[in-house]
């Protein structure tokens, strides 16, 4: 029997076209936990971006929330929610981000 094993999280965003960190990422989730769902909030608790095994990783712009429909996030803290749907995993993995722009 083989058990999925938890990820590797990388919580730093650097969205400057440079070709490195540009998403929010990790490492395993697409190929490990395919059900999977993120969602991403500012520090005030709006929902800005939701995603899944069929969406790009979060770039640093808001999807959704009021006002921010497609603007590019400003450079701050972020809180992510990861909820893996595996009933071995059954408790969401929850923590923070950084971006810079």
């Amino acid at each position: 029997v083989t058990k999925n094993c938890l990820l590797t999280i990388y919580n730093f965003v650097s969205a400057n076209n440079d070709g490195i960190n540009e998403s929010f990422s990790s490492k395993g989730l697409k190929n490990i936990f395919i059900n999977y769902k993120t969602l991403i909030f500012n520090r005030w608790g709006v929902l800005l971006w939701e995603g899944n095994n069929t969406t790009e990783d979060w770039d640093g712009y808001a999807t959704k929330g009021f006002n921010w429909d497609n603007k590019k996030c400003p450079s701050g803290t972020y809180f992510y929610i990861i909820e893996l749907n595996d009933k071995e995993y059954p408790a969401p993995l929850t923590g923070f981000l950084y971006l810079t722009n």
